[in-house]
């Protein structure tokens, strides 16, 4: 069938300024909302990786908290944003500026206990083979896993990209085959992708500029 009319999360949205949230990915039972969350001034704000939480599918999310340290491993230089987390809930994908001013990286933060879904996250690291250096705007953002864990999906310099797994669900072994979707760039900017929990949709959005006529 179709979707409905979008409707605002109410609790998580903040109040007016120039607070923005973005980037929402969540867990396959949806009980767990990730996102990012920018707070402050345009020129001097912070961009927090951030996490909600609900006891049924049916309810209203809580207020949401900005994650630890691990993540969020320094907001204020880094602005961390576009959580994607993979479909067994044990590792989250995200962009920051942890290596240069100006360059963009895909990083994971894998739990502390491999085997359970709800562990903290151990301190984020550069997920390897994907990143390119390029200064300036764009770069590597965020990475989506397939849920057999054999593939990342991301956005490179404005395109769709995918890259296999040297070993399954385990992203700090390495990639190969990286290479570009071409068949699917079909825009002028493609922004970042997810997949569905059965992997059978991958789904984006695309621009005709960085900041105009997003669908």
């Amino acid at each position: 069938g179709c979707f409905g009319f979008p409707e605002p999360l109410g609790t998580l949205n903040f109040d007016g300024g120039t607070n923005n949230l973005g980037g929402a990915s969540l867990t396959a039972d949806g009980l767990t909302l990730y996102y990012d969350g920018w707070q402050g001034e345009a020129a001097t704000g912070s961009n927090w990786i951030m996490v909600a939480t609900r006891d049924d599918a049916s309810e209203p999310f809580d207020g949401g908290t900005r994650l630890g340290p691990a993540v969020n491993l320094n907001p204020a230089a880094y602005r961390s944003w576009g959580p994607r987390i993979s479909t067994d809930g044990r590792r989250l994908y995200f962009t920051t500026w942890g290596r240069s001013s100006s360059t963009w990286d895909i990083w994971v933060a894998t739990r502390s206990d491999p085997e359970d879904p709800e562990a903290p996250f151990d301190r984020a690291q550069v997920v390897p083979d994907v990143n390119i250096t390029v200064e300036g705007n764009g770069a590597d953002l965020p990475g989506c896993e397939s849920p057999n864990g054999e593939e990342l999906f991301f956005m490179r310099q404005g395109n769709l990209w995918t890259a296999r797994f040297v070993e399954p669900h385990e992203p700090l072994a390495g990639f190969t085959d990286v290479r570009e979707l071409k068949h699917l760039n079909t825009a002028e900017t493609i922004f970042p992708p997810t997949i569905s929990p059965d992997g059978r949709y991958l789904v984006w959005s695309d621009s005709a500029d960085w900041w105009g006529g997003v669908d």
